[in-house]
């Protein structure tokens, strides 16, 4: 993964910045970020020409953040690092340096399956020259470190990149950001023989300058890259790509003992735009596409609540809870096979994983799987009055031997019964190994005999 930091000078010309973005792109980023950039018009030529290139970028004046196309946006925001602050005469900036909000972005790459938290923060400048900056600039880079520790314990699968420039050559003062195991790095002194451009990671790599540019700075360019395998969190299920929607303060922790399945009456490819945020506290354990992919939006340890009562419930002294599965579709229709094989495949992954029962389930409170409507509508698993989800060609999939006959056999699909010439190959191939074989493997050669006539006797054309 490659990315760049740079600081444009702010009036620089249209020109001159059209022409330090082509060096930037020509590096070929996945992502970039930019700081002093000037207003909304040198937003707008910068977005045009990121869009040119394939990239997508925030215009958060003065610091956006640009990135892969075909990487999906998550979510975006601004995290408050400081108020304007006064911070005496002298030096770089104004006497009173406005308040300062550090843009991010949440970024899934579908390709790896990775997820992208990357924050944008242009810190106060010169700390060193007296009291009150050297302050406020410590304000700023605490705050920095904070949202970081949020991301990682809110969001255990984002790889967390800060980048920008945070004024400052001195490391010691960014020790809370690196004392979590975010790497600067190797020292590249982009300004008069000393850094202010940082790109740091979770994971590790390489850093270069990128001169050439009309700014007075140099450019920081970072490849980087994970080291070991792509870690699964406690509760997802490898395979899924995962859009973590962090538990709230009414999401407890459960056990999970059963699941209900579900149709959207959407057919979206993801459901995670309205679970995170439209949907006000509301959302899915799994969302399974047509075509079998899905999607997963927190861990089945912890309450998701498309299931009602049976989001948690008490049962002996314990908060268990049922796991929810929305399927891609509408009222009408049936799961797709792709949607039916992968539903199996998470009841099987939590039979594994937390071992939930692989059987239909016979209360509202009890182990096993069922369909939202199960139990009555208005019923435990929905308030709504006259609701049909998963729809009645789905209910007729799930009474079938195709989910039903499978939870009742274990989870296992029917075993084929062999035809009589596949029958019949199998005895007389027993019978070419065993012409030479002990007295009682000779007997059973005899014993398959009469089977192997009875099958020339009518399988044959008789002559």
């Amino acid at each position: 993964m490659r990315l760049i930091a740079a600081n444009f000078k702010a009036k620089m010309s249209a020109a001159k910045t059209r022409a330090d973005q082509q060096t930037l792109l020509a590096s070929e980023p996945d992502v970039v970020t930019l700081c002093e950039i000037g207003g909304m018009a040198r937003a707008l030529l910068l977005r045009r020409g990121f869009k040119r290139a394939g990239m997508t970028m925030w215009a958060s004046i003065p610091d956006p953040i640009a990135w892969r196309s075909d990487w999906e946006l998550l979510a975006k925001g601004k995290h408050h690092l400081s108020d304007a602050t006064n911070v005496g005469p002298g030096g770089a900036g104004p006497t009173v340096l406005r308040k300062k909000d550090a843009p991010w972005v949440l970024l899934h790459d579908p390709l790896t399956g990775d997820v992208h938290f990357v924050i944008n923060a242009h810190l106060a400048p010169q700390p060193g020259l007296n009291t009150k900056r050297g302050r406020l600039h410590s304000q700023q880079v605490d705050a920095l470190a904070a949202k970081l520790e949020a991301v990682r314990t809110e969001n255990p699968l984002a790889v967390r990149h800060p980048m920008g420039d945070l004024n400052t050559p001195d490391r010691e003062r960014l020790a809370p950001i690196t004392d979590q195991g975010i790497d600067l790095g190797v020292v590249t002194n982009d300004l008069h023989g000393h850094q202010l451009i940082y790109i740091g990671s979770d994971w590790k790599g390489s850093r270069r300058l990128l001169g050439g540019l009309n700014t007075d700075h140099d450019a920081v360019a970072a490849d980087v890259k994970r080291s070991g395998p792509v870690p699964t969190p406690k509760g997802f299920m490898p395979g899924a790509i995962v859009k973590n929607i962090p538990p709230g303060a009414n999401d407890p922790g459960i056990k999970p003992v059963g699941g209900v399945l579900h149709v959207a009456v959407s057919e979206a490819e993801s459901l995670y735009p309205y679970f995170n945020g439209p949907s006000g506290g509301v959302e899915s354990h799994f969302y399974v596409r047509r075509d079998g992919k899905f999607e997963q939006y927190r861990s089945i340890y912890f309450e998701a609540d498309a299931n009602y009562k049976g989001n948690s419930f008490n049962r002996g002294g314990e908060t268990c809870g049922l796991i929810s599965i929305e399927t891609q579709g509408m009222g009408a229709g049936e799961w797709t096979d792709a949607q039916i094989a992968t539903m199996k495949n998470i009841m099987l992954w939590a039979n594994a994983e937390a071992d939930v029962p692989l059987e239909v389930i016979k209360t509202w409170d009890g182990d096993g799987w069922g369909y939202h409507i199960m139990f009555g509508a208005p019923g435990p698993w929905t308030p709504a009055a006259g609701k049909t989800c998963p729809g009645p060609d789905r209910i007729k999939q799930f009474k079938s031997d195709e989910i039903t006959g499978w939870l009742n056999r274990g989870g296992k699909d029917p075993q084929p019964v062999p035809t009589r010439v596949e029958r019949a190959r199998e005895l007389i191939g027993q019978a070419l190994d065993l012409l030479e074989a002990t007295p009682s493997q000779r007997k059973r050669v005899h014993d398959a005999i009469p089977e192997i006539q009875d099958w020339l006797d009518n399988t044959l054309p008789q002559k």
